[in-house]
């Protein structure tokens, strides 16, 4: 025994596990079928050549031949693994946290990274949008029906507006028409459907009393007219349902609003339309207002 364990010592790596189960290449063999030592790890054979014993490694199922014989060695016998214990790895959700956030007059609106809207403040004319009549909260509240895959939001005065999947929603104040769903309801506690913009919208923007979107790369404004800020030509006081831009039919990538007059980017160009009391459509014009859009020189 203490020569063997002192070759054992020395052999490589095949040996030495039919070494640690008492065996070395020096013990005498049989060729005989079934003769083979047990308890030898499945992963290797034993197979008797010139009459001693060859460890091999092997498949787990096969029929060895001796080197050098032809006599069959079966497989040794395939033990059954200790279990082992193993741990599942779970990816954690990230926190939640705020992707944006809009402020109206007396209100604020957020998007979380979760894709929800919540809205704090003053709620006089229903823009924290939870279906409360309370005048204010001093806290968030979440929008009725915004819990999800909201990508966009902005707020007005008192009325606020977002995007979610790619459809434009408001609530808050309606006096001017500016929820845009056609209603003459004064006000509405809960998002409603802007009319006709249900898909492609992605961009939003409110004023004071008026709002413009993106909608597959056109420009629409609705509410509020009383300075051309819905930009249509037009000299109607408002409209309640989304009227569309003059010349800003394509290539619209950005869009603004201000109190009483809107703006966009199209094709790497800028253009202003509504109120110029004070030179806010930036083209070097004194005239008071346009209802159309006009050119910002760089």
């Amino acid at each position: 025994m203490r020569r063997r364990l002192a070759l054992c010592a020395l052999l490589p790596l095949l040996v030495l596990v039919s070494c640690q189960k008492g065996i070395t290449m020096w013990d005498a063999c049989s060729t005989a079928p079934g003769t083979d030592p047990t308890g030898t790890d499945g992963t290797y054979v034993l197979v008797c050549r010139d009459g001693r014993w060859e460890p091999l490694m092997t498949n787990d199922e096969f029929i060895a031949r001796s080197r050098g014989s032809d006599a069959p060695i079966a497989p040794l016998p395939q033990q059954t693994a200790s279990p082992t214990s193993s741990t599942t790895t779970t990816t954690a959700a990230p926190p939640l946290g705020w992707a944006s956030v809009a402020a109206g007059t007396a209100h604020t609106c957020a998007l979380t990274t979760a894709g929800a809207v919540k809205c704090w403040g003053k709620n006089s004319y229903g823009q924290l949008g939870n279906g409360s009549d309370d005048y204010t909260s001093n806290v968030p509240v979440d929008v009725t029906g915004l819990n999800t895959g909201v990508t966009a939001i902005a707020a007005g005065d008192t009325f606020t507006c977002a995007v979610a999947a790619g459809a434009a929603k408001c609530w808050g104040i309606n006096s001017r028409g500016q929820l845009g769903n056609g209603s003459d309801d004064y006000t509405s506690n809960v998002p409603v459907d802007v009319t006709g913009l249900n898909t492609g919208v992605t961009a939003i923007a409110t004023g004071g009393n008026h709002a413009c979107a993106v909608v597959n790369g056109a420009t629409k404004c609705w509410g509020m007219n009383s300075y051309g800020q819905l930009g249509n030509g037009s000299d109607d006081y408002t409209s309640n349902v989304p009227v569309d831009v003059t010349g800003l039919d394509t290539g619209v990538t950005a869009i603004a609003t201000g109190a009483d007059h809107s703006c966009a980017v199209a094709s790497g160009a800028a253009w202003c339309w509504g109120f110029n009391g004070y030179g806010q459509l930036g083209n070097g014009s004194d005239d008071y207002t346009s209802n159309v859009p006009v050119n910002i020189p760089i």
